[in-house]
């Protein structure tokens, strides 16, 4: 099987719970195997790759926006399954942080769920929180 010619492309929508919080995302799978990601606070790329005909694993590097009050990256790695138009997945995220006081580093889990908004991935992914991401 062609790893990106499936039904993973598209656009999708969800929650991600980590650290006894929820936060929003939107994230776009393209058929080149890039994946980019935007939510209220941030905004990423990666690549991702099928594992088997519902199975995918992402990796995505992700940056704050200017404003959001943090100042760092997360490196995030889910390892997700596809039903319908849902997904499903779990993962780490490794966490650096700037502050005036010095770098704090850390790792956590994930959980994720998302449910596709569209087959059709856009150039751009706009940002429905604000600015946008080039795929």
């Amino acid at each position: 099987m062609d790893a990106h010619s499936d039904a993973r492309p598209g656009v999708w929508s969800g929650t991600v719970a980590h650290d006894d919080q929820v936060d929003l995302f939107t994230l776009a799978f393209a058929v080149d195997g890039t994946v980019s990601l935007v939510t209220p606070i941030s905004t990423g790329r990666g690549s991702w790759e099928a594992v088997d005909s519902t199975r995918f694993i992402y990796r995505l590097e992700e940056i704050f926006k200017p404003g959001s009050g943090m100042d760092g990256s997360v490196s995030i790695e889910v390892a997700a399954e596809v039903s319908g138009d849902t997904y499903t997945g779990s993962g780490t995220a490794h966490l650096v942080l700037r502050t005036p006081q010095g770098e704090i580093r850390r790792s956590t889990t994930c959980s994720l769920e998302g449910k596709r908004e569209t087959h059709v991935v856009p150039d751009v992914l706009e940002d429905r929180y604000g600015g946008v991401v080039g795929h």
